[in-house]
C-alpha cells in the first residue's frame, strides 16, 4: 500500500512491535473488514457485469469490472427482490452499497444494496437535477396553479391519436358527458421529436384560446418511454401555457417534471376523463331536484305575496286620514326639534362657561406670577442649602486637620523611635566598639579582614588597626593555635 493510504490502517497494526505475539489470520480479517466498513459507508460504481451467478439461496453474485480492474459483488435476496432489472453478463449497471471483506477467504467485496442501469441511473440524476431547478424556480408553487373549469365545454388532448391512452379518455367523456366537445391534437408522446411537438402544441392551443382545458397524456412505460415529459422544455411550455393543465402521463406510480408544473395531475389518462367530464347522470339527477326545488319556493313565494297583498288592502285608507296622521306627525317632530335645541343652546352655554374659566386660569399673567413666586422659593431653598453644605465643609475640614496633626505626630514619633533603635543596634554590632575594648582588626594589602592564618604567609604585610591607630607590620612568624 501506498504511504499516502496508510492512514486508513488501525496504527496498531502499522507500529505493531516485535514483541507482541503475532495475530491470527481471522484477527487480521477482522481487523480489515471493521476498517473497510468504517471508511466506506456507501459507494456509488459503474461498470461492467461478469460472471453472474443466481443459487438456489436467492443471492446474487457477480463481479464488477472496467478496463483495468475489477471487484467481487454480492446482491442478497432481501434487496434483490426489488430490482426490476434482468441482469445478464456484459450488461453496464450502475450499483450502490458498501465495501466489506469476506472473512472465510479474505476477499475484499461489494455489497449491493441498489442496482440499475447506466443509462437509467444518468437518466435520474438529470431528472433529479432538474426537479430541483424548477422547484426553486417557484414552478411546483400551489399558488401559481390555475383551478380546473367546473363545467368546461371544450377540452384538448394533446397525446398520440393512435395510443390506447387516446382511447381510454374518449371512452370516459363519452359515457360520463357526451356533449363535451373533445379535440385531439396528436404529437409524437416518445422520441426525440416528442418534446418540440408537444411545446408547439401548447403554444398553439394557448394562443387559440379556444379551450377550457388541456390535457398532456400518455401511456405507461419506462423510465426512456417516459423522458419527454421530464424535458425542460416541455415543462416551462406547461408552466407558460394560458390555460389549466392537467398532466396524465403513465400509471400511478410513475411521475415525471410535467406532472410537477402541471395544474393538477392525473394518476392515468382515464382518471383525467373524469377530472375533467360530469356526469351526465348525476347532472340530470341535480337538474330534476334543482326544477323540485324551485316550484316549491314558487309556490311559497306566491302565498306569501298573496297574504302580503291582503294584508295591504286591509290597511289602506282615505288620502285624507294618511295626511292628518303626516300634519300630527310634523307638530311632533317640531316640538321635538325646539327642545333639542333648547337643550343644545344651555350645554353649549354651559361649556363656554367652563373654557372662560380654564382660560382665566392659564392666562400668561397668572402663569408668569406663579413662576415668580415658585423660582423665589428656588432661590431661598437654595441659599439655605449652600449655607447648610459651607458649615458642614467647614466642620469636616477642621476635623480633617486635627485628625492630620495627629497622624503626623504619631508618625513622626515612631520615626524617631525606630531610628534610635536601629542607631543602637548598629552600634552594637559596629566592629569599631569591639575595637575599643581592647581588640585590633588586622587587614591585608588588599585592606580585607584577616580571620585565618592561612589568610596570609610569612613576610606579608598587614595593618593592625588598635583604638587609637594603626600599626603597619610584616609578618615573621607564623604559630599554629592547637587549642582549637
Amino acid at each position: 500500500m501506498k504511504d499516502i493510504d496508510s492512514h486508513l490502517i488501525p496504527q496498531h497494526l502499522l507500529r505493531q512491535p516485535k514483541s507482541v505475539a503475532p495475530l491470527s489470520v481471522s484477527q487480521l480479517n477482522r481487523a480489515a473488514k471493521q476498517l473497510l466498513e468504517s471508511e466506506f459507508l456507501q459507494v456509488y460504481v459503474e461498470g461492467e457485469i461478469s460472471n453472474f451467478s443466481r443459487p438456489s439461496s436467492g443471492h446474487w453474485y457477480f463481479s464488477l469490472k472496467d478496463d483495468h480492474a475489477q471487484i467481487r459483488c454480492a446482491f442478497f435476496k432481501g434487496r434483490n427482490l426489488y430490482c426490476q432489472q434482468n441482469v445478464v453478463n456484459g450488461q453496464k449497471v450502475a450499483v450502490r452499497g458498501k465495501i466489506s471483506l469476506f472473512e472465510a477467504r479474505g476477499e475484499y467485496q461489494l455489497i449491493v444494496d441498489r442496482l440499475e442501469d447506466a443509462g437509467i441511473g444518468a437518466l435520474q440524476a438529470r431528472y433529479e437535477a432538474l426537479k430541483k431547478q424548477l422547484e426553486s424556480e417557484g414552478l411546483f408553487d400551489p399558488a401559481q396553479k390555475q383551478v380546473l373549469p367546473a363545467h368546461p365545454k371544450r377540452i384538448a388532448l394533446v397525446t398520440s391519436p393512435t395510443g390506447a391512452a387516446v382511447r381510454d379518455m374518449l371512452s370516459v367523456f363519452a359515457r360520463r358527458y357526451s356533449r363535451l366537445h373533445i379535440d385531439v391534437v396528436p404529437v409524437m408522446v416518445q422520441g426525440d421529436q416528442a418534446a418540440p411537438q408537444i411545446v408547439a402544441a401548447l403554444q398553439w392551443l394557448s394562443t387559440l384560446g379556444m379551450h377550457d382545458a388541456v390535457v398532456v397524456a400518455r401511456g405507461g412505460g419506462s423510465i426512456e418511454d417516459l423522458w419527454a415529459f421530464n424535458e425542460e422544455q416541455v415543462a416551462r411550455a406547461i408552466a407558460a401555457c394560458a390555460l389549466p393543465v392537467v398532466s396524465a402521463v403513465g400509471h400511478e406510480t410513475d411521475f415525471t417534471i410535467a406532472d410537477f408544473v402541471a395544474d393538477q395531475r392525473a394518476p392515468t389518462p382515464s382518471a383525467a376523463a373524469e377530472i375533467l367530464s360530469p356526469d351526465s347522470s348525476q347532472q340530470v339527477a341535480k337538474l330534476l331536484q334543482l326544477q323540485r326545488r324551485l316550484g316549491t319556493a314558487m309556490k311559497r313565494r306566491l302565498a306569501e305575496r298573496a297574504q302580503y297583498l291582503q294584508a295591504t288592502q286591509r290597511r289602506l285608507r282615505h288620502p285624507s286620514a294618511q295626511l292628518q296622521q303626516w300634519s300630527q306627525r310634523l307638530d311632533e317632530l317640531d316640538n321635538r326639534l325646539q327642545r333639542a335645541q333648547q337643550r343644545h343652546t344651555s350645554q353649549r352655554s354651559k361649556e363656554l362657561v367652563h373654557w372662560q374659566q380654564r382660560l382665566r386660569q392659564r392666562s400668561p399673567q397668572r402663569q408668569l406670577q406663579h413662576a415668580k413666586h415658585r423660582l423665589n422659593q428656588l432661590q431661598q431653598s437654595q441659599q439655605r442649602l449652600i449655607k447648610l453644605a459651607l458649615q458642614q465643609s467647614t466642620i469636616h475640614l477642621a476635623n480633617a486637620d486635627d485628625q492630620l496633626q495627629q497622624s503626623m505626630q504619631w508618625q513622626l514619633q515612631t520615626a524617631r523611635q525606630r531610628f534610635a533603635h536601629s542607631t543602637q543596634l548598629l552600634n552594637t554590632l559596629s566592629p569599631l566598639n569591639v575595637v575599643q575594648r581592647g581588640y585590633a582588626l588586622t587587614r591585608d594589602e588588599k585592606r580585607s579582614l584577616i580571620k585565618s592564618i592561612n589568610q596570609t604567609g610569612i613576610g606579608a604585610k598587614i595593618d593592625v588597626q588598635l583604638r587609637d591607630g594603626t600599626l603597619h607590620a610584616t609578618v615573621d612568624a607564623i604559630d599554629t593555635n592547637t587549642d582549637h
